[in-house]
This record gives structure tokens, sequence and C-alpha cells, in this order.
């Protein structure tokens, strides 16, 4: 019997892996953050985990340590995401920070962590629940 690693396309696998990359490149973008260590600590285990469920055994524990983690940005960023909604200036997102606008940062953070929690979630389902 294949192991579930073992049973990915191809092109799933090259997805996963350059889902990672982007994972590991937003990373790599916050080294110019003011806070830059939960940040980066953040999105490197995301990509740790994708490279993971792609090569090798994952465990549901570490999925799960991974999603705290997430979970917890996500609930500090929330009220600049309600903000930024509320702001009706939905174009912001993409533009340039300024200090009137602060919530656009936590917004586009909230984004970010909604994202790694989407691919977390999948690794999640696919992990071994050792």
């Amino acid at each position: 019997m294949l192991r579930r690693h073992q049973q990915q396309s191809i092109t799933a696998r090259i997805t996963w892996i350059i889902l990672a990359g982007l994972a590991f490149l937003a990373a790599f973008i916050q080294w110019n953050d003011p806070d830059p260590v939960y940040w980066i600590a953040v999105y490197t285990a995301t990509g740790v985990t994708i490279v993971i469920q792609v090569v090798g055994r994952l465990s549901r524990f570490w999925v799960t340590l991974v999603i705290g983690a997430v979970m917890g940005g996500l609930l500090m960023t929330l009220g600049g995401l309600v903000e930024y909604l509320r702001s009706g200036d939905l174009g912001s997102i993409t533009g340039e920070m300024t200090a009137s606008k602060p919530y656009v940062e936590e917004a586009r953070e909230f984004v970010g962590l909604a994202l790694a929690l989407l691919l977390l979630t999948k690794c999640y389902i696919a992990a071994d629940s050792a």
C-alpha cells in the first residue's frame, strides 16, 4: 500500500511546494516589519508544515500547534479588519499604509493569516493522526 505522500499526483506536489514557497516568501518579507518575530515564525511554520505534508509523515499535533499560532494572530488582527470593513474604503488594502489608516496593515495581516489557516486546515485533514 502506498503512503499518502506517495499517492499525491506530481501536479498536486508541485502546487503544494509552490504554496510552501509563498509562505517562506511571506516570512522573508516580514524582516522589515516593526514586529517581525511572530510573523516570520508563523509563516515559516506554515511553509514547513506544507513541505512535511508533501514529503513525509505530518503529525496532527504539529499542525494543531501551528493552527493555534495562526488563530492567535487572527484574534490579534480582527479589530483592524473590522475597522477596515467599517471604513468603507475597501480599495485602501492595496494602497500605501498611512498613519491615518492604521487598520490597513492589520486587515492585510488578517487576510494573510486566513490564507495560512486554509492551507493548514487542508494539511490537518491530510495529516496522520500520530
